[in-house]
């Protein structure tokens, strides 16, 4: 078995949404993006910026594992509109120069622009979803909807956290539709509670614990976005864990019914 992420855009359990994380070390040594965007002025410094990267002691940059780097997120916002939605590879084409070179500019424009993940194409998360080991699974931790990072490189937490789910059961039935509902929900229940060895759970029948999710798949929509992740999906009526109701139109009900499952 394996699993599927529903949202790919980002970074795992966190995403970076600001340009000017690329060069967090530097940006450190700064003090500010403001200072960092006056000392990428200094051309020496460029050059030495980029030795550091080029040589690979830099984890977060390091063109020479993933060439691809600059196609990897789009902006999202920044001073000048013509740069919305486009990569750091995009702009450096339109501008005859290199990409680090480019990746320098723009921070320098604007240590401000904020960017976003690429996400995969639905054809090749088609792929996976169709396979009949697939468990989907966000991948993420559980946090509140004020939970933010002050600091760089102001992390914020996966579009998962909130809407994974939703996300799932909207591009995979509705949108895409790879998978009928009932295809789709056995591979978020009776698929991973066979894998975990769960008895009596991921089914609905008599006896069973009644952990029960009702929903209009009609109206199961990602609000999410990269920039605010920490929103609750639009559709998930109702959730009952262990027969005692959660979410009741909407809304929590104060309810906490859940417990931590230990090994055998």
């Amino acid at each position: 078995s394996f699993d599927v992420i529903p949202n790919t855009g980002g970074y795992g359990l966190y995403s970076t949404t600001h340009l000017v994380s690329f060069l967090l070390p530097w940006l450190r040594v700064a003090g500010s993006r403001e200072q960092l965007a006056e000392a990428l002025r200094m051309l020496d410094w460029r050059e030495e910026i980029k030795a550091t990267i080029m040589s690979g002691k830099w984890y977060g940059l390091n063109p020479n594992i993933n060439p691809n780097w600059a196609r990897g997120n789009k902006i999202m916002e920044a001073k000048s509109s013509e740069y919305i939605g486009k990569t750091v590879a995009e702009i450096a084409a339109s501008r005859k120069t290199e990409q680090l070179d480019t990746l320098f500019d723009l921070i320098q424009e604007d240590p401000y622009t904020r960017i976003a993940g690429m996400s995969f194409s639905s054809p090749t998360k088609a792929l996976f979803y169709k396979h009949k080991a697939m468990m989907a699974g966000i991948d993420t931790l559980a946090v509140d909807t004020e939970w933010k990072s002050n600091t760089a490189p102001w992390y914020l937490p996966s579009q998962n956290s909130f809407n994974g789910f939703a996300a799932y059961f909207e591009d995979v039935v509705r949108v895409d539709k790879t998978l009928s509902l009932e295809q789709a929900v056995h591979h978020v229940t009776g698929v991973p509670a066979k894998k975990f060895k769960l008895t009596d759970r991921g089914v609905l029948k008599e006896g069973a614990y009644a952990d029960i999710v009702v929903m209009d798949i009609d109206k199961v929509k990602d609000m999410s976005t990269p920039l605010n992740p920490c929103v609750y999906p639009d559709g998930i009526n109702h959730v009952l864990v262990n027969g005692v109701q959660v979410v009741d139109n909407m809304t929590h009900t104060g309810n906490k019914p859940g417990k931590v499952l230990y090994r055998e």
